[in-house]
């Protein structure tokens, strides 16, 4: 388990958070714990 936060992000917010991360990060999607389903960055 890897405790953290779940923000909600629009496409736009979406988009701008990939950039950031850049090619060393992979975006993957998940279901979480709580039944919430999220993105999380992984390093690649």
């Amino acid at each position: 388990m890897v405790p953290g936060t779940v923000f909600q992000l629009t496409k736009e917010e979406l988009a701008t958070a990939d950039r950031y991360e850049g090619n060393s990060y992979l975006r993957i999607k998940l279901k979480l714990e709580s039944g919430v389903k999220a993105c999380v960055w992984l390093v690649k």
